[in-house]
């Protein structure tokens, strides 16, 4: 019993020790310039709705970052990492009750759903993508309860399981089509057979809340009369030929790196590691059990999860807005995974009986080692390109020359370096940096969500009605005596104009003094925790 225990701990262990060398070369601060802030901020503030998505929960899932280490960027990349850690988790546990004669292939499964995302560069993102991590969890752990109240003819456990689908259809709507499909699992088991009348009760419990979450949110996407943020920041293509042609290029994009891999990625310490880890841990779990072969069961897997990958891009590939991966290999992974493992049991199926494991453990390995490539890759190209730098730097700087500023104070910050491409970045990052006494303006950057005007005696700002009450953000009136205009040089270096500037409208900077807006003493508190926080 006690070596049966220790078989079954061996397998999540093993999962969360090649995730953590994967994600270890990850930086907590891969930052695109847009959401980080926003998140950030709102979640510091305990506030989980993005109300112009229709998305009521969307940051729930991030809320244990903020609630256990305020103030700190590398706790969303920890709970990032537990997330995609407990979805292989998972995965490996389904595929275990499912089939437990096959411990190899589900602990391939479990590691390739956690860590195999070759493409989707937005993964490294821990801030804007921990939502989607936390919602490809609460989805296999609904479906995973939906499988034990099944077993157990256990009604609270179906209730946990309906409660827990229904949040994770309020937080991302792209999740519906998994969800819908859950209740297959109760015929996919081969412990429970019986009770036919009980079974469909069950399904017909799940499948009524699934219906009905699915109404909803397509009744926010379609109804509003302001349009949704789907429709307008998303077109839509419901032809038969572009939703083939866009699904194809989803399926390439996470399938066609296990075998087109650059050797120059390949060639780095970080990679021999992920291999060498993932090796030593396979071969301990496949020493303890021997593998059943059955080549037609392993060809139904490997259909299956074609199913599972197709349901995790469908919503995805109806826009042609949609051409890479970003954000798109979270929901496939676990279909992309078992699909990956059966065909890697298969063809090791081809091989001598005494050459079969060694021969699943090489072929997982070596997709093990691409994954952690691809990891390595990607995140040298955030750390080329990611807005963390500038952003940083120009809070760093501004928290020296405005230590603080009296309530109702407009910043205006003329950025010439581009290290702020919308007002809600910075405006967010202010109401955290000065506690919310403080509004952020950025003249000529995206005006999504925070529309200003610039009129006579001052200047006006009008939040969009939707986000109003859920984000305590009322529209407010700043005379030209509660203004500070900042510059931003294209080098980097901050400084408070002193006179209005005659790029922004006269009319509107009557009475400026921006010296009687700045509260001398320390910088703020929360600026040394959060813009320091860039170690990895």
């Amino acid at each position: 019993m006690r070596s049966s225990f220790r078989a079954t701990a061996l397998a999540p262990l093993a999962i969360g020790v090649v995730l953590l060398v994967q994600l270890a070369v990850v930086s907590p601060t891969n930052f695109g310039g847009y959401d980080e802030w926003l998140i950030v901020q709102l979640t510091a503030a305990g506030r989980v709705s993005m109300p112009y998505a229709e998305r009521p929960l969307e940051l729930l899932w991030d809320m244990p970052a903020p609630l256990l280490f305020p103030h700190r960027l590398s706790a969303f990349l920890w709970l990032h990492g537990i997330y995609l850690w407990l979805s292989g988790v998972l995965v490996w546990h389904l595929f275990m009750r499912l089939a437990p004669e096959q411990p190899t292939t589900a602990l391939v499964a479990g590691v390739l759903a956690a860590g195999w995302a070759p493409h989707d560069f937005l993964r490294l993102n821990a801030i804007e993508t921990v939502a989607y991590s936390g919602v490809l969890f609460a989805t296999l752990a609904a479906a995973s309860l939906l499988l034990e109240a099944w077993r157990r003819r256990s009604t609270p456990l179906l209730a946990a399981a309906v409660l827990l689908a229904l949040c994770a259809a309020r937080t991302y709507e792209s999740v519906l089509p998994l969800l819908f499909a859950a209740p297959v699992l109760l015929w996919a088991d081969a412990v429970v057979r019986e009770d036919r009348r009980r079974r469909w009760l069950f399904v017909l419990a799940w499948e009524t809340v699934i219906v009905l979450a699915g109404l909803w949110s397509v009744a926010g996407v379609l109804l509003p009369s302001e349009g949704s943020y789907q429709l307008t920041a998303l077109s839509l293509d419901l032809g038969p030929i572009g939703v083939a042609t866009r699904l194809s290029q989803q399926a390439t994009l996470h399938l066609w790196p296990a075998v087109a891999v650059s050797w120059t990625e390949l060639t780095t310490v970080h990679v021999g590691i992920a291999i060498i880890t993932f090796l030593v841990a396979a071969a301990a779990v496949a020493r303890r059990h021997a593998e059943a072969v059955d080549a037609r069961t392993l060809a139904l897997q490997a259909a299956a999860g074609v199913a599972l990958a197709i349901l995790g891009w469908s919503v995805f590939v109806l826009s042609p807005s949609i051409r890479t991966a970003a954000r798109t290999q979270f929901l496939s992974a676990p279909g992309v995974a078992v699909l990956l493992a059966s065909l890697i049991a298969l063809v090791s199926g081809l091989a001598p009986a005494r050459a079969r494991k060694l021969v699943t453990l090489a072929l997982a390995a070596w997709i093990v080692g691409v994954g952690a490539a691809r990891t390595g890759a990607m995140q040298k190209d955030w750390d080329a390109a990611g807005y963390w730098p500038a952003q940083s730097a120009s809070l760093r700087a501004l928290a020296t020359l405005v230590p603080d500023v009296r309530p109702n104070t407009l910043v205006v910050l003329i950025d010439q370096s581009g290290a702020w491409p919308a007002t809600f970045t910075f405006r967010h990052a202010l109401r955290l940096l000065y506690d919310e006494r403080a509004v952020g303006l950025v003249p000529g950057a995206h005006d999504f969500l925070y529309p200003a005007h610039f009129v006579a005696g001052g200047v006006s700002c009008e939040p969009w009605p939707v986000i109003r009450e859920p984000w305590a953000a009322a529209p407010t009136f700043h005379r030209g005596s509660e203004i500070v205009v900042l510059a931003l040089a294209a080098d980097g270096s901050l400084s408070i104009l002193e006179s209005w500037p005659g790029a922004l409208p006269a009319a509107s900077g009557a009475g400026y003094a921006p010296r009687t807006r700045v509260v001398a003493g320390s910088p703020p508190a929360v600026a040394a925790r959060l813009l320091g926080d860039a170690a990895r």
